[in-house]
């Protein structure tokens, strides 16, 4: 009897395996896409509000000169 229930477990096993991994490995390649996404989006948003800010005293500077 063990040896019966033995074989189906490691059958079902050979059968769902591929499949786990498949939509685990997506799923560690999603969470990633989304944590590098994120990671990049706050590193231009820094960007970009630095460069206003640049520009803002820049202009001031050239505005209170003239």
């Amino acid at each position: 009897m063990k040896s019966i229930f033995f074989n189906i477990v490691i059958n079902h096993f050979k059968i769902l395996f591929p499949f786990f991994v498949t939509h685990f490995f997506g799923f560690a390649e999603i969470a990633y896409n989304v944590y590098v996404y994120e990671m990049l989006r706050v590193c231009v948003r820094g960007f970009s509000e630095g460069k206003s800010e640049a520009s803002k005293q820049s202009n001031s500077h050239w505005f209170s000169t003239k």
